[in-house]
């Protein structure tokens, strides 16, 4: 594709050199009087418009598709591996600033099909109306040359001052959106704290940032434009003086000095945009820069997986496990060793801080320990040594949403299979499904991260359902009733424990935490029942 837009765009050139050669001829033949002549070559060059025009759009057509494909592509691409990320990626970064990098993908693609294209034609042009130029007369040739390097050069002294304000632009952008999307999230916290004004200011002082950072990429931009302009334009004074000078020597005839300033004119315009185009594919650097923050992050280590599903309520060994952020942040637990009986319900108590939820995502292999290891069996040996297979386990966790779309579609997950007697089923055991065939729409009420009138029990009965949908043999609950009435508690807890599966909840509510069959203290690293 890439060699047809290029051979088009040729073939366009060629045929816009031509151009000049009709100014002469016409120019000429005026002076002879030969006006027979002068409507053939009109009608010939008009013709030459004419294919022009339609290869001009056949061009912007195949560089429309194929830039739409190329963005798609990478857009989907690079999804997919951001989503194979290990969890710590996103939780040390914002929002916003992921946004950012990931928005910069359009802006590559758009370089690539767009000035790498351009800057390969208008070098091969600006070669050809150079040799054209020198054809014309020597002198003009080197005065266009003198003038285009002056160009460069000044462009490319100023290239590091607008590599800094372009990448900072992006930073203060990235704060921006950062600061707009939690503004959204968090707006009953705002309203309910009278902090509008704190936010706005919040808001209005990285746009301001950004604002003025990106005054200063465009002043530069203009700056060049503006010099290009006149550089450019004394020349052609120039020329023109130089090329009545010709004539007035006998050197060459008007028509050849109309010609020569038409040559004169594309090579500048061609150089000109050469190297404006060169200093954009150099900042494509900045752009891949940002992305690769994404693209060459590792991708976690794949899950465990078992020779089969697991069949039967596993045993989780937790072995000499130990955690920390980092090397020089102290240890959240360590030396951390208990056994979990197949089919058996414990609950993880201790002081907020303890570490209850780094556990629980290390278990689920979310994270990775520093020190020992998570393993499940199902047989009597271990069968896998890494972390929970994903096709065994569900959670819910204090942070889990639902996203845009029906119920059944959250409780399903969006499963492409699913059966509703399944879900009915899921939403039964997590006892709401009363409360959604009471609503209007049942199983296709709309709900989402936002905007949705369920409760927030609702909300959390919902996630269960979502995870009981997938009967998996193990299952995490972190907090997952802590928004439950006292009655509604009861029944989720008494569905949960008659689960023949092994359970695993972080619970703070003396109700939830009697009706384990274990409860381990974690900040003493002891059972304490």
């Amino acid at each position: 594709m890439l060699i047809q837009i290029f051979a088009l765009a040729l073939a366009i050139e060629a045929l816009g050199l031509s151009i000049p050669l009709q100014a002469q001829w016409a120019v000429d033949q005026i002076s002879e009087s030969n006006g027979k002549v002068i409507l053939t070559v009109a009608a010939i060059f008009s013709l030459v418009i004419i294919i022009q025009a339609g290869l001009n759009l056949a061009r912007a057509w195949l560089i429309s598709w194929l830039g739409a494909n190329i963005s798609t592509q990478w857009v989907i691409n690079i999804f997919s591996h951001l989503m194979r990320l290990p969890l710590d990626f996103f939780e040390k970064r914002h929002l916003g600033d992921i946004m950012s990098r990931f928005g910069s993908i359009h802006w590559i693609q758009a370089i690539l099909t767009g000035s790498f294209v351009t800057a390969l034609l208008d070098g091969l042009t600006g070669s050809l109306a150079l040799v054209l130029l020198f054809i014309y007369s020597t002198g003009m040739a080197t005065v266009a040359v003198a003038v285009a390097t002056l160009y460069a050069l000044g462009r490319f002294l100023m290239f590091g001052a607008l590599w800094r304000a372009s990448e900072q632009s992006m930073v203060f952008d990235a704060r921006q959106q950062s600061e707009l999307m939690e503004s959204v999230r968090g707006i009953q916290a705002i309203k309910l704290a009278n902090r509008q004004l704190e936010r706005r200011a919040r808001l209005a002082n990285a746009t301001l940032e950004a604002a003025k950072r990106g005054i200063t990429a465009e002043r530069i931009k203009l700056g060049f434009g503006a010099a290009s302009q006149g550089i450019f334009g004394l020349q052609r004074v120039f020329l023109l003086s130089a090329g009545a000078y010709l004539i007035s020597r006998n050197a060459m005839t008007a028509g050849m000095m109309v010609a020569a300033l038409s040559y004169a004119d594309q090579f500048s315009i061609r150089v000109g945009s050469l190297i404006d185009n060169a200093v954009e594919l150099k900042m494509l650097g900045l752009h891949l820069n940002r992305l690769a923050d994404i693209t060459t992050a590792d991708e976690e280590p794949a899950r465990g997986r078992l020779e089969g599903a697991l069949r039967s309520a596993p045993e989780v060994q937790v072995k000499g496990l130990g955690y920390r952020y980092s090397e020089w942040e102290p240890w959240i637990f360590r030396n951390l060793s208990f056994t979990i009986a197949p089919g058996q319900s414990v609950a993880l108590v201790g002081p907020s801080g303890c570490g209850k939820t780094t556990l629980a995502k290390i278990v689920l292999g979310l994270i990775a320990p520093q020190e020992g290891e998570v393993t499940v069996t199902d047989q009597p040996s271990p069968v896998c040594r890494s972390a929970i297979p994903a096709e065994g386990m569900a959670a819910v966790m204090q942070d889990d949403c639902l996203f845009s779309g029906t119920i059944a579609d959250n409780v399903a997950f969006f499963d492409s299979s699913a059966e509703l007697s399944k879900i009915e089923a899921a939403a039964r055991a997590a006892g709401i499904h009363d409360d959604i065939v009471k609503m209007p729409m049942g199983y296709e009420t709309l709900v989402g991260d936002m905007g949705s009138t369920l409760s927030g029990g609702q909300k959390q009965r919902i996630l269960l359902a979502r995870a009981l949908y997938t009967q998996p043999k193990i299952l995490v609950l972190d907090e997952a009733t802590s928004h439950l009435d006292s009655k509604n508690e009861k029944v989720v807890n008494d569905a949960v424990m008659d689960l023949e599966i092994t359970r695993i909840i972080i619970a703070h509510r003396e109700q939830t935490i009697a009706m384990a069959d274990r409860v381990f203290d974690l900040s003493r690293q002891t059972w304490i029942r």
